[in-house]
């Protein structure tokens, strides 16, 4: 069984965010030491990763094809960088970027998140899997996402129709999970298992004893 794993920005930085690089290189050590046990399994393992340090082994620069008439140029929505006071964002604003004001934390820029069409590397990617490398491709950006309100509760396995009815309730947002729910959908109806979990649960959430599995 081949493993794809995401890793997401906030398993590449410390617990509250600190991105320093020694921060970075603490969060890769605990990330690696999950990721080597899957590998001493003999499951070949495919590494997609955020904005955060390239991780080892194998790596490809990877491009996505986009449609440039894509409704996410017009309306972005995806938060990248540091929170700035109003009248820094101002500055920016008038050099024609997109911030958006996030309350108390400040204003942030955003940028578009049009629909992926294809992945133009992964031929590459298939082929250094298949000659026995530990794949490392993709890039992008995310933001930590906090899930604990009052309402919380553990999803387990839940099928496509189901995570995507929560979805359509407003509870994965756009520029956040959303666009990745989405996307384990689409792995899940192409005939994989897409599993959301912590690194260190990682070996738990492949035997079915963690995280939230999404299915056909």
């Amino acid at each position: 069984m081949t493993v794809l794993i995401a890793l997401g920005g906030n398993a590449m930085t410390a617990p509250d965010g600190s991105a320093r690089p020694q921060d970075q290189r603490a969060a890769i050590g605990v990330a690696a030491e999950s990721i080597a046990d899957i590998v001493a399994a003999g499951s070949p393992v495919v590494l997609t990763h955020g904005n955060g340090p390239q991780v080892g082994t194998a790596v490809v620069i990877s491009r996505t094809l986009v449609d440039p008439d894509d409704r996410g140029f017009a309306n972005p929505t995806k938060p990248i960088g540091r929170y700035l006071p109003a009248a820094e964002a101002a500055d920016l604003i008038a050099h024609g970027q997109t911030w958006r004001d996030f309350g108390p934390p400040g204003w942030r820029r955003v940028v578009a998140s049009p629909e992926p069409l294809a992945c133009l590397d992964a031929a590459t990617a298939a082929a250094l899997l298949a000659a026995g490398f530990v794949v490392v491709c993709a890039g992008g950006g995310g933001v930590p996402t906090v899930w604990g309100t009052a309402a919380a509760r553990p999803i387990g396995e839940i099928p496509v129709a189901g995570m995507r009815a929560l979805a359509g309730d407003g509870h994965f947002p756009a520029g956040s999970m959303g666009p990745k729910v989405e996307a384990a959908c689409r792995f899940a109806e192409g005939g994989g298992r897409a599993i959301i979990t912590s690194l260190r649960h990682i070996g738990d959430a492949l035997a079915g004893k963690a995280g939230t599995a999404v299915i056909p």
